[in-house]
């Protein structure tokens, strides 16, 4: 689900 982060939030790519 890194996936949708990393799409959400550039800034923070593994901000899982």
């Amino acid at each position: 689900a890194n996936n949708i982060v990393s799409f959400s939030r550039q800034t923070a790519p593994v901000a899982a």
